[in-house]
């Protein structure tokens, strides 16, 4: 089997788990050929990461890039980028994993959707919460029917930055700026918890929302509430909170039936829960960052049947951009003071 050149673009923190993601699959079938990165440094640090020997470029944009220095690539740049740099690598027939959210704007979306529905490329969106064990557990539990049929959830994304025992990664400066991020803690890393509630509950039809900017170093909003509804007349919570003091961990994820409930740890090294009214079972199943492997796994296996991703496929563009359709609903409940709906 031909060797598959892979370039990884931007290579800022979550570029080593990628990375790590990828040693740890031995794919003797896939290279890391290209790395880019406005800061070269950058690149050149993540290049002494790969395993010998190597035979990897270091460029500082796309464009320096070329078109025959890889074959795919995995795109991890500051979210305001992520449609300019996905359109460019498109343009020039590779295939696309794009860091999550899709875009920051409905127009993004749908430039980026409709590419997506032109291209004959595989184009994935890489949300890693689909893949998280403990939220694959759950589901699975759920279609099992183990606490019945859930009537609510709540999901709790909260960081405590630079917290020893809390911190969830190396957090970059574009993070606190809400014209690179797209807003705050919401866009930052809440929209890796609005997959899961949907994933458990259904897709959502409206939410209420309310944010306050309390920790002045991220430039937008700091703790995000919305209630939720879905579609099929569930109800759900949507709780982020990001801050740099200590926090009392609280649950990533409770999901509520009429014949139990299910608990994932608000840990990321992994837990869950299931209480039933015969017993009570904990297991951990590999936690937050086990999500990252078959990720990965799930893109390469595309690449080498040169599939196109489907939109039932949870790394498609169309299911990214419902995530990011109810993060923009959350922003504009906000400023509009009440319910909004999420499709628009």
């Amino acid at each position: 089997m031909a060797v598959i050149r892979l370039g990884l673009i931007g290579c800022g923190y979550i570029c080593k788990t990628h990375l790590k993601a990828l040693k740890e699959l031995n794919d003797l079938s896939i290279a890391v050929t290209a790395l880019v990165d406005i800061n070269k440094e950058a690149a050149e640090s993540t290049k002494q990461l790969l395993p010998a020997p190597q035979n990897c470029q270091v460029y500082g944009s796309v464009e320096e890039a070329g078109d025959d220095s890889y074959d795919a690539a995995v795109i991890m740049v500051p979210h305001h980028l992520h449609v300019e740099i996905a359109r460019e690598v498109l343009s020039k027939g590779k295939h696309v994993l794009l860091e999550k959210p899709l875009a920051i704007s409905i127009e993004g979306c749908r430039e980026l959707l409709a590419l997506a529905q032109s291209t004959d490329r595989v184009f994935m969106v890489a949300e890693s919460a689909v893949h998280w064990p403990e939220v694959v557990q759950a589901i699975k539990l759920i279609k099992e029917g183990v606490i019945g049929e859930p009537y609510y959830a709540q999901g709790n994304c909260f960081e405590s930055i630079g917290i020893d025992d809390f911190d969830f990664c190396e957090v970059p400066d574009w993070i606190y700026d809400p014209e690179k991020n797209g807003g705050g803690a919401v866009m930052a890393g809440g929209v890796h918890w609005i997959r899961p509630l949907r994933l458990m509950l259904g897709d959502m039809d409206k939410v209420a929302a309310m944010t306050m900017d309390a920790w002045k170093t991220m430039r937008a909003e700091t703790l995000a509430h919305a209630l939720v509804k879905f579609k099929n007349g569930k109800q759900g919570v949507l709780h982020f909170h990001y801050s740099d003091i200590p926090m009392e961990k609280i649950p990533f994820f409770q999901i509520f039936g009429p014949k139990g409930e299910i608990t994932i740890h608000g840990k990321f090294e992994g837990g869950i829960t299931v209480h039933t009214k015969d017993k009570v079972t904990t297991d951990n199943c590999g936690g937050y960052w086990g999500s990252f492997k078959p990720q990965m796994a799930s893109f390469i296996s595309a690449l080498k049947k040169e599939e196109k991703i489907t939109e039932a496929h949870t790394g498609s563009v169309s299911e990214a951009v419902k995530d990011v359709l109810v993060s923009l609903a959350i922003y504009r409940s906000v400023e509009k003071g009440g319910w909004e709906n999420v499709d628009v």
